[in-house]
């Protein structure tokens, strides 16, 4: 029945996509490098518009002599930094106290969410790159935990391989080409969801993590993978404006290395499997025209390593995810819809040893899981962009048959306001207004009475956020 939903939901928002008059096409390019206004590539900015995605799909290349590095002025530096700093208050409720009981975390002041430095460009005609660090801050996340430091990308790409734009080749480390990314996504403090969920494993948006929630013992999943996480591998792609709009594929090849599931926490030496295609109508679909995409993910999760060396898990494990997207137009109101099914092994539920064997539990199975969010980008004015997204997940069939059938079922909603205080060649401004309200069901366990609670968190940022 959800599946039949969803379906419903999905067909009828895509019909209607067609009823209602496009947005006007942008023209931009990057803003330092070309001397032109962030507007040219970017709706809200990290948001791209039509324009911006093209000059991603075509390797960040305008395809003329202004892209290469020796046409540059000695002055330009292929560098960015960006952050938001402002005030932040969370609670987090039904929490265990150290007296026994319940209780709702609180927190509240003012800081910073991060910092990223960032280089994108190319290093030679047809040969792209970027490179995006993120150093470990001690005070980062407004004082609620530290972060630390991770190269979060790295890659070249070689672009119109053959002379056709339908063949570039990405090497590195990178963010597949997700339905809707979230590295570009508005909102700062909610991620999507469905990106990041692991089906017993309790979610939470709030203060970090969930790491004082006392879940049933003995239950697990060890496969720690996230499709929303920027992952190592090769990706071929292409694009190519055909009669209806443009057709994108993506096709990914991705190491296990990188999951700590087996029980040294040292991943695997499998191969995953990534793929997306999409097909526009009108327009690219970020800013005019309308655009459908399905997508699927296949993996393996080491569960095994009898080295006691990391990098060596074995008896890998499978999952999967699969969906559809869609990016719909009316005026100025972008609407993106995504659906996704999920299913994990049984043989993930289990728990390492010493001897590096992962025992399954006897109350295993496989388990399923669906889920997706309904997101709503309206620009009131050239200044000022409105925000709304509907996050949900909800388990059809448990890892384990003793956890109750709404376990870690999700619901989420944001609201947003961003105002564009200043743009520029150089820099970009904005002051960011953001409150997401997330429940989780049935996930940490009541001392007193017993039986199992929901977790309800809150999150309010009001901030600034820029970029130079």
């Amino acid at each position: 029945m959800k599946k039949t939903l969803w379906f419903s939901v999905t067909l009828l928002v895509f019909l209607l996509g067609f009823s209602f008059p496009q947005r006007a096409d942008a023209f931009p390019a990057f803003a330092r490098k070309y001397n032109v206004p962030c507007s040219l590539c970017h709706e809200a900015f990290p948001k791209l518009n039509d324009f911006g995605q093209i000059f991603r799909d075509n390797g960040y290349q305008m395809m003329a002599p202004t892209d290469l590095p020796e046409e540059h002025s000695e002055g330009y530096w292929p560098i960015s930094f960006r952050t938001t700093v402002g005030y932040q208050d969370s609670t987090l409720t039904d929490q265990p106290r150290l007296d026994g009981g319940l209780g709702t975390a609180h927190t509240r002041g003012f800081g910073f969410t991060g910092l990223d430095i960032l280089s994108f460009g190319t290093l030679a005609r047809n040969i792209s790159y970027a490179i995006v660090l993120a150093p470990g801050l001690g005070s980062a996340s407004f004082n609620t935990g530290g972060t630390s430091t991770d190269l979060e990308s790295a890659w070249v790409r070689f672009d119109n391989l053959m002379g056709s734009p339908l063949l570039n080749l990405k090497i590195g480390k990178f963010e597949v080409d997700m339905p809707f990314s979230e590295k570009r996504s508005l909102t700062i403090n909610s991620n999507y969801v469905v990106y990041h969920y692991t089906t017993a494993v309790p979610y939470s948006a709030n203060l970090g993590s969930a790491s004082n929630i006392a879940f049933p013992g003995g239950i697990t999943d060890v496969n720690d993978f996230g499709l929303g996480e920027n992952q190592e591998g090769v990706e071929l792609m292409g694009h190519q404006v055909d009669g209806l709009g443009t057709f994108r594929y993506a096709l990914a090849l991705l190491g296990n290395n990188n999951l700590a599931s087996d029980p040294f926490g040292g991943g695997g030496n499998s191969f995953q499997f990534y793929g997306h295609v999409t097909q526009s109508l009108g327009g690219w679909g970020a800013t005019s025209g309308q655009r459908l995409g399905i997508f699927g993910f296949a993996g393996q999760a080491p569960t095994k390593n009898n080295l006691g060396t990391q990098g060596n898990g074995g008896a890998d494990n499978g999952f999967y995810r699969v969906g559809t997207d869609i990016s719909l137009n009316f005026n100025n109101l972008n609407v993106l819809l995504l659906y996704m099914h999920g299913s994990e092994s049984k043989d993930l539920n289990c728990a390492g040893t010493a001897t590096g064997n992962c025992p399954v539990s006897p109350t295993a199975q496989d388990a399923s899981w669906d889920g997706g969010f309904l997101e709503f980008n309206y620009l009131l004015t050239p200044k000022v962009v409105l925000v709304y997204r509907y996050d949900m997940v909800a388990n059809s069939k448990q890892i384990d048959s003793t956890l109750p059938s709404n376990f870690n079922n999700v619901l989420s909603n944001t609201a947003e306001v961003r105002y564009l205080i200043w743009m520029s060649t150089r820099t970009e401004v904005w002051l960011h207004g953001e409150l997401n309200w997330t429940e989780t069901k049935s996930i940490n366990t009541n001392p007193a009475p017993g039986g199992l609670q929901n977790v309800n968190s809150t999150t309010l940022l009001t901030a600034v956020d820029f970029a130079l």
